[in-house]
């Protein structure tokens, strides 16, 4: 539900994203201006659980990326560590349980 306070007005919408395209016309018809003239500010109301548990997907989000980074690291130095004892890119891949390929990737960054 769409819900416009001044002027009154109570419309609906299937998508956050048609909001604009639902109001707008009836707003300006309303107010007597063209539809170019309307400004619309949206003040979404969620549920408060919404907001809690969004707030911890990102943080663990953050943390997540923040792990990829390190444990990306720690293979580089793995690989460099097998690579620089004369071990082939194949026989590092098999060690480490990663294609061959991905041992030539974490090798050169």
């Amino acid at each position: 539900m769409i819900q416009c306070f001044k002027p009154s007005v109570v419309t609906q919408s299937k998508t956050l994203a048609g909001v604009s395209a639902e109001i707008t016309p009836i707003l300006a018809e309303i107010v007597g201006v063209s539809e170019a003239e309307v400004e619309l500010e949206i003040d979404l109301v969620l549920p408060k659980e919404f907001k809690t548990s969004y707030a911890s997907s990102k943080k663990y989000r953050i943390q997540a990326d923040e792990a990829a980074k390190k444990a990306s690291e720690a293979s580089r130095n793995a690989v460099a560590v097998l690579a620089n004892s004369g071990i082939s890119t194949r026989d590092i891949g098999s060690i480490m349980g990663i294609s061959a390929q991905r041992v030539s990737q974490l090798a050169h960054r």
